[in-house]
């Protein structure tokens, strides 16, 4: 598995995410990952995802490739940067 920088390349306000490392097996699967850590096997995944960046922009996220997690790591959201207002 691979660890991700995922970043929105849209204007962030206040009570926004604008970024989040995690832990995937593809740039793909990490695109589609939440600052929260939803992904799309939840139900609630795209209403989720809609706090983050709209669905129709998923694929505009800037993802960025910056290391190889151990064999033992589960995915999932490592760390996410909240703009608290």
């Amino acid at each position: 598995m691979n660890i991700y920088k995922v970043e929105t390349i849209f204007n962030v306000s206040y009570d926004e995410y604008d970024s989040f490392v995690c832990i995937a097996v593809s740039e793909q699967e990490a695109r589609e990952m939440h600052p929260d850590g939803p992904t799309k096997r939840n139900p609630e995944y795209k209403r989720a995802l809609s706090t983050w960046v709209d669905f129709a922009q998923i694929n505009s996220l800037k993802v960025t490739l910056i290391g190889v997690a151990n064999d033992n790591q589960n995915k999932g959201i490592v760390l996410s940067s909240f703009n608290a207002g």
